[in-house]
């Protein structure tokens, strides 16, 4: 939308006039406006701001969303209510008027323009709002329409007329006829009315410049002319006040003429009246105002005194503003008339008011220079007409420089000046026009000097507690006196010779030299003591050395012929100042000078190091002259001391740093020492101790003499960047900041090429980071320097590597590598050298700090400029990294300690190594792009690898199996980046290189093409070639020969190659070796341990080939296996693991096998049992080793443990006895699986144990070995929190513990339970296992463990699977198996942890218990509590003839049982109410219909019923029970009443009456009413007279 387009850019004439601003004008007609914004606008006429406020909201939003032009009906009642709005007290109100405002110009276009004039008022008004906001906005809208200046100009033409009206409608509004007295309070009613008033007069001033001289006379006299405006000035409101002399400034400027004829008026209010008021906030625009009106009207102020009228003003100051208020007033006071006869007799009263107003309390400082300037200004105007008297000046000008000298409480009304004020208040005296004058001049100044004098002379000796400060303070005023002395020689003549009185200059001088002559006399009388005195001279000769210079001063200061005079001065506080003194003449007379420094040194070197220290530091930071200082020999060596002891052990005193800081600085000791120091110091800097006095001092040397070696400082470059390194952030920045030094004044690239060199030829704990190396390193590459000079040493890396490939590597590598059993192949390197390896602080080796330096520059490099054998040597380091880090070496290329978390750490880096490793290779195949279409012409960058590594894998050194193994890893990256290449070329690659084959020096090779290309050679006639030849061959082979061990290793790996039951080998030869590999079983102690795991291996590869032939080699394999697993517990865990793990999968394969012959069959039944037995005991074999291939080990060990039959765990009792020990291990899985045992076995065997107690009638207990690893309570105080998050084994033995004991109470039956928990509570067990639990899951602290947050569903809770809890973190698993322990513990142990939770001391724990509680825990447990119920009563045994069920009910949303036994028709009936906190909190057993019994005997079968809950371990059923039990007890026995025929009366009582002779029961109650009814008192049946004790039928009776 074009912005601003009203008709063709002109405002016409407008007729219409403006609403009214008043709160009683009648509201608009909304009966037009559109439906969905009716309802905001009638709430716009209500009173309540936030409703307005939502109001224009949403008309807004309707507006802005609108496609459509807004209606024209809206704009028109918008007219009507945006004046009233406009002025709301609601800033945001008044905010969001003018942004509707706004919308609607820009929706309706030109249709706004008939509209404009009824809104400009309000609109322009708006713009001068106080509040910052509201303001922007109406500009906005000004911004929109007013888009050129051209615009602007034709506006405030057009519409002047218009805006004049509304200002004088404003004017004549009042605060009543604004705003509801009735709903408003008086202070927004104020606050609108200033606020209309303020933004009215605003814009008329805005107005006046663009109206001509005869445009608009009436309105704006009528304007003038309005009553209200001429309060104005008196207001409260300081905006108003503002607002109103503005205005008047205004009118004065641009229209004088119309004030004219109220001149009375403004005189009244600005000259008369306004001075007298308050002006806090106005008091600028006052004086402005006032300024306009005198300049054109100076009569205004009348006959009275001007000064007079302003006095009242004046006197208050600026109050609250700024330095512009004595500006303004300064410009005021030049204009002000003269003429008034007692203009000057006012002048001292003026200027004291003036003195009050500067120094108040409640002036701002800042605007004290302007202040004394227009002070200063208004005595010159004063005095400017005449010769001022001498009294006059004592009272208005002489006090400034006492008190600017020396401040006092008599001349405080002078505070702040400064001297610049001084020398203008001087200026001012007309000196040389009046004897008067001059003598007061002169009395003033002598009074000042002997003032001064005497203030020196009587200062406070040292044993005075105040004489730092006083001696301080006359040293101040000193400072002051000269600056002021500064000033009044300056520009004068060097010949002047400042004698008598001829000018105030001669005047200050000659004072100033007897100031200065009684202080030399004071410090010489006083040994020096008096410092002020000496700081005194000091500023002297250094602002005022010409007088100093003609006095002779300095000779006086220091007599050449008096020695004890220096040795006073150099043990004085006087030393530093009169030192500068000298300082300040050693150019104008050396000679004396020269003497003079000398005695001063020698005096000061007098008293030895360190005592000297002070003078000496004193002496050098003057500064002494660099010429003396470096002639005098015992100076130089008393210095080069001094840095000696800064940089001893212990820290110097701050003394000596001083002096040696300053000695440096002031360039004091010679290049050739300094340089001998530097030197010294740099041999001792270490990165050890909390304080390095050599690095300190070194710092000290390098920052403040560049360029100190000779030549480029490498050893101490290298040092600093080590302490870079190890220190902490402070520390770094200071050492970072001194390496920078170094760095930048010898050259960073030549620095940074020897420091690399180093750093990779050496390691220890100094050694630098490799990081720092590489990032340097990538730097200066990047300014051209060559690869070359920047890589490593191959052959330094070659020898350093080769001193790890001396040891046979790791035997259970041969479980982890698909190299497997190759590693026994593999011999001991030779050569001496030292087996302890050089490491960094990281633990790193040399060749490991070679490898990741490299692989990390390499990133960016291109391979084809990097030297062939650097990329072997980084493979090779790669794949020997690797298997340190599968076998957790301690001794490695990387330090693996026992740690954890450094540990881990270094296993990490390892692994980034490993990955850039991984990464680089991809490279490096990627490059070959010839592999990929098969030309192996041996020119790409792999080829020629392959070439190196094959050249490396001719033996059988360990060197040989790495380079093997690196050879199949870059078969690996060939063949992920381009694929296999065609059989027929690998097979003439094959026949090419001669490999194929098993000799010593193939084997290796042949070994790394079967690994790297694995499956891609099944369809190679060679390989199928070197297969048959090999099974060929084994069947000629014996253990003890050495070439079968690299035969059968090499066969495994051939049979990897082919699928199973598919290799190219007849089946007759595949038998042919299984019965060879059956023999040497036979003679297993002639078989090495790898040869025994390959023989395992190759009968496990081979039996899928030969499953259907018979033959007694299947039982002996298994026999075999067993002989291997028992062979293991004699043997080192180093050895064992690497034939116990291919015997376990021969196992478990011969157990899977499908369709299995016979014999295989048989021999399996026959040795299930032993070999259960076996499998257990390799769980309790040792875990000392723990690396990658003990955990796969346990792992497939584990799962063959958990297919161990039940019944062989439940008849072979010594077999579940060794199960708890291992739930102890310090293995997971070992753990893990002795759990899964027990956890399945056990309530099978305490099922048999139950029932021989209940028969026996024993006491039941657990067993012996649970209850031990239940007491074995661990202590977490000595885990930290990331131990504990780690779960330790200890603490997962005593939980998984824990469950095997709740396993025990889910089969047994109560009784049995009930002695457990005898058991266990007279232990205190469960408290135990509580109090750490709630220490784990957080409510020791307060702070839960949130189930919801932690993914714990109800799930969770009521159920703990040891197997799956293994997936997630092993905290997780942890908080899993808490959670679920103390739902167990509720559920089975209610009682106990009742006891335990009313026995807690720990108030924020019980809050947080009780929280989690409610919301977890209770709810699963009450269920639980009300589905037992219902099982037991719908499971209750068939009632006797006599009795009957009991009928339960379960509310389960109110959490309420209801229990009734039947009699007669009737329910004795009660009720149990299940608390929240279940079981926390108790049941309430509530007796609701009795029934048979008396209330006594009710209440107390109630009570029982509450206790056999509480005290039987929370049971409801139990209670329920006792509850039957007790009704059936008491109607035991009990017949009908033969007289009602019930056994309950209707007073719910049982027969108890006797007949004596025919023993029938009746009831009371019936046999009363049958007396009555037949007036005998004869039994009913026998007719027999019976005794009824209360009856008056008796007596009646005998009457018969």
């Amino acid at each position: 939308m074009k912005k601003g387009g009203f008709g063709s850019g002109g405002f016409g004439a407008f007729s219409s006039s403006t609403a009214s601003l008043s709160y009683v004008a009648p509201p608009p007609d909304l009966s037009s406006v559109p439906q969905d914004v009716i309802v905001p606008f009638k709430n716009l006429l209500k009173r309540d701001s936030t409703t307005k406020s939502k109001a224009l909201e949403e008309i807004l939003a309707c507006v802005k969303k609108s496609d459509q032009p807004v209606d024209d009906s809206v704009i028109d009642v918008w007219a009507q209510l945006y004046p009233r709005v406009a002025i709301d007290n609601n800033r945001r109100v008044r905010e969001l008027s003018h942004n509707l405002l706004l919308e609607l110009v820009k929706s309706a276009k030109k249709r706004i323009e008939k509209t404009l004039p009824k809104l400009v008022g309000p609109w322009v008004a708006g713009t001068f709002d106080k509040d910052k906001g509201v303001a922007r906005a109406a500009l906005a809208v000004s911004a929109h329409i007013l888009d050129s200046d051209q615009k602007k100009a034709r506006f405030w033409i057009a519409f002047q007329g218009k805006l004049l009206e509304y200002a004088n409608e404003a004017i004549r509004e009042t605060a009543d006829s604004l705003s509801d007295e009735r709903t408003t309070s008086k202070e927004d009613m104020e606050a609108k009315y200033y606020r209309v008033l303020g933004s009215s007069m605003a814009m008329i001033q805005h107005l006046l410049p663009t109206i001509k001289e005869d445009q608009y006379p009436d309105e704006l006299k009528r304007f003038f002319d309005a009553d209200t405006l001429w309060t104005l000035a008196a207001s409260d409101d300081a905006s108003v006040r503002r607002a109103f002399y503005q205005l008047v400034a205004s009118y004065l400027d641009h229209k004088p003429s119309l004030l004219e004829p109220k001149l009375k008026d403004v005189g009244k209010v600005l000259v008369a009246e306004g001075p007298k008021k308050d002006q806090r906030g106005s008091a600028l625009d006052l004086l402005r105002a006032l300024i306009s009106v005198t300049k054109r009207f100076p009569k205004v102020w009348g006959s009275k005194s001007p000064l007079d009228r302003l006095r009242p003003l004046v006197q208050k100051g600026s109050q609250g503003g700024s330095d512009e208020y004595w500006t303004e007033l300064d410009q005021l006071l030049a204009i002000l008339p003269t003429s008034s006869p007692d203009y000057a007799a006012n002048a001292s009263a003026f200027l004291k008011s003036m003195r009050t107003a500067i120094t108040s309390r409640e002036e701002r400082r800042q605007n004290a220079a302007s202040a004394w300037a227009c002070y200063l200004n208004t005595v010159d105007r004063i005095t400017a007409g005449s010769t001022p008297s001498p009294e006059f000046l004592q009272e208005n000008l002489y006090p400034l420089t006492r008190e600017y000298l020396h401040p006092s409480a008599e001349t405080s009304t002078w505070a702040y000046a400064q001297p610049p004020h001084v020398f203008k208040a001087w200026k001012i005296v007309p000196y040389t026009t009046s004897e008067e004058v001059r003598s007061s001049v002169k009395e003033e100044w002598q009074k000042l000097g002997d003032d001064f004098a005497a203030g020196l002379s009587n200062s406070l000796p040292e044993v005075s507690p105040d004489y730092e400060k006083s001696q301080l303070e006359l040293a101040a005023q000193g400072e002051r006196w000269f600056t002021i002395v500064q000033g009044f020689l300056r520009g004068a003549p060097s010949s002047q010779s400042f004698d008598g009185d001829a000018d105030l200059p001669s005047v200050v001088a000659s004072t100033s030299c007897k100031l200065l002559e009684s202080a030399q006399d004071l410090l010489a009388r006083r040994n020096y003591k008096p410092f002020c005195a000496a700081a005194v001279l000091k500023a002297a000769f250094t602002k005022a050395s010409g007088l100093c210079a003609k006095s002779d001063l300095i000779k006086k200061v220091f007599p050449l012929d008096d020695q004890e005079a220096f040795e006073k001065i150099v043990v004085s506080r006087s030393l530093p100042h009169l030192a500068s003194c000298l300082a300040s003449v050693t150019h104008d007379q050396p000679e004396f000078s020269e003497q003079v420094w000398a005695k001063l040194i020698d005096a000061a070197l007098s008293h030895g190091f360190p005592s000297g220290a002070p003078v000496v530091k004193e002496l050098v930071s003057v500064p002494l002259p660099q010429a003396v200082a470096q002639k005098s020999e015992s100076l130089q060596n008393f210095i080069v001391e001094a840095w000696q002891d800064f940089a001893k052990d212990e820290p110097s005193s701050p003394v000596v740093e001083q002096l040696c800081r300053a000695s440096i600085s002031h360039s004091i000791v010679d290049d050739n020492v300094l340089l001998s120091l530097a030197k010294s110091f740099a041999q001792d800097i270490g990165v050890a101790g909390k304080y390095d006095p050599e690095f300190e001092a070194l710092d000290l040397l390098l920052r403040n003499k560049s360029a100190l070696f000779t030549d480029p400082p490498v050893d101490v470059f290298s040092r600093l960047l080590s302490l870079e390194e190890t220190s902490d952030a402070e520390r770094a920045t200071k050492v970072t900041a001194v390496r920078s030094l170094i760095q930048k004044q010898y050259g960073g690239d030549k620095l940074w090429l020897e420091v690399i060199r180093r750093s990779l030829a050496e390691a220890d704990p100094s050694s630098l980071d490799i990081g720092t190396l590489v990032r340097h390193a990538k730097e200066i590459l990047g300014s051209g320097v060559p690869l070359t000079d920047i890589l490593p040493s191959a052959k330094a890396w070659n020898t350093e590597l080769y001193s790890f490939l001396r040891d046979n590597p790791d035997p259970s590598l041969s479980i982890t590598s698909s190299f497997g059993d190759a590693y026994f192949l593999a011999t001991e390197g030779e050569g001496d050298t030292p087996t302890t390896q050089k490491r960094d602080r990281q633990g790193r080796s040399i060749p490991a700090r070679m490898a990741i330096y490299t692989t990390n520059l390499l990133t960016d490099v291109d391979l084809e400029s990097l030297p062939v054998d650097l990329l072997e040597l980084i493979f090779l380091t790669a794949v020997l990294a690797n298997d340190d880090l599968t076998v957790m070496k301690e001794t490695g290329l990387w330090n693996l300690p026992a740690a954890e978390d450094t540990r881990t750490k270094r296993s990490d880096e390892i692994q980034s190594f490993l990955d850039l490793g991984t990464s680089l290779l991809a490279r490096v195949a990627g490059a070959s792009v010839s592999w990929k279409e098969g030309e192996l012409d041996g020119t790409s960058l792999a080829e020629t690898l392959i070439q190196s590594l094959l050249q490396q894998a001719g033996d059988f050194s360990t060197k040989a199996l790495y380079a093997s193994k690196a050879l199949t890893e870059l078969f690996h990256a060939l063949v992920s980046v381009h694929g296999y290449p065609a059989s027929a070329k690998f097979d003439e690659w094959f026949n090419k290189l001669g490999i194929m084959k098993a000799t010593p020096q193939t084997v290796f090779a042949a070994i790394a093409f079967l690994t790297g290309f694995d499956e891609g050679l099944a369809a190679s006639k060679s390989v199928a070639n070197l297969y048959n030849r090999l099974v060929s061959d084994i069947v000629g082979c014996f253990p003890s020969s050495p070439k079968t061990l690299y035969n059968v290793v090499l066969l495994n790996i051939c049979l990897s190659v082919y699928p199973p039951a598919k290799t190219p080998v007849e089946q007759r030869k595949l038998v042919f070796a299984l019965k060879q590999f059956t023999t040497w079983v036979q003679t297993s102690d002639e078989m090495t341990f790898g040869l025994t795991a390959e023989v395992c291996k190759g009968i496990h590869r081979i039996l899928p080939n030969v499953a259907q032939v018979y033959g007694p080699y299947w039982r002996e394999a298994i026999d075999y296996c067993l002989l291997l697993w028992e062979k293991a517990r004699n043997d080192t865990p180093q050895r064992w693991p690497a034939y116990v793990l291919p015997a376990i999968r021969l196992m478990s394969a011969m157990e899977a096998l499908e369709d299995p012959n016979d014999d295989l069959v048989e021999a399996l039944e026959e040795t299930a049992l032993d070999r259960s037995k076996a499998l257990i005991r390799l769980l309790e074999l040792p875990h000392d080793v723990v690396n990658t291939a003990r955990q796969i080990l346990d792992e497939i060990l584990c799962r063959a443990v958990q297919k161990i039959p039940l019944k062989h765990l439940t008849s072979e009792k010594d077999l579940l006895t060794n199960l708890y020990g291992l739930l102890s291990s310090g293995s997971r899985d070992v753990q893990t699986a002795a759990f899964g045992l027990l956890h399945r076995a056990l309530p099978a065997q305490q099922e048999e144990e139950v029932l021989e107690t209940l028969l026996e009638e024993k006491v039941a207990k657990l067993p012996d070995e649970l209850l031990s690893i239940i007491q074995a309570i661990p202590a977490l105080e000595r885990y930290t929190d990331e131990e504990l998050a780690g779960f330790p084994v200890d603490v997962r033995s005593y939980l998984l513990g824990w469950h095997l004991v709740f396993d025990a109470y889910n089969q047994a039956p109560l009784q049995v339970r009930k002695q457990y928990t005898e058991s266990l509570k007279a232990d205190n067990s469960l408290d135990a296992l509580l109090e750490l639990m709630f220490d784990v899951l957080g409510h020791s602290t307060g702070q839960a463990l949130n189930l919801d947050k932690n993914m714990f569903s109800v799930e969770h809770i009521r159920s703990y699977d040891v197997s799956q809890s293994e997936e997630g973190t092993k905290e997780r698993d942890m908080q899993w198996l808490l959670v679920h322990l103390f739902y167990l513990s509720l559920k089975f142990l209610p009682g106990l942890v009742k006891s335990w939770y009313l026995d807690l001391r720990s108030k924020q724990t019980k809050i947080a218990l009780d929280s989690w509680m409610a919301k977890y825990y209770a709810p699963l447990l009450i269920s639980d509590a009300l589905d037992e119920v219902n099982d037991w009563a719908s499971s209750q045994e068939a009632p006797q003839e006599d009795e009957k069920e009991l009928r339960v009910r379960v509310n389960r949303t109110a959490k309420e049982i209801s229990a009734g036994y039947e009699i007669d028709e009737d329910f004795a009936s009660i009720a149990i109410k299940i608390p929240a906190g279940y079981p926390l909190e108790s049941v309430e057993v509530i007796g609701e219909n009795r029934v048979a019994v008396n209330e006594k005997k009710w209440q107390s079968w109630v009570r029982a019923t509450q206790g056999v809950i509480t005290f039987a371990n929370g049971s409801i059923t139990d209670g329920l029970a006792a509850f039957r039990r007790n009704i059936i007890g008491a109607l035991k026995g009990h017949t009908e009443c033969p007289i009602c025929y019930a056994v309950v009366s209707a007073d719910k009582k049982l027969p108890d009456k006797r007949c004596s002779t025919c023993n029938n029961l009746f009831h009371r109650l019936c046999l009363y009413k049958w007396f009555q009814n037949s007036n005998k008192n004869t039994c009913p049946l026998c007719r027999n007279p019976i005794d009824y004790l209360g009856s008056s039928t008796r007596r009646g009776g005998g009457g018969d």
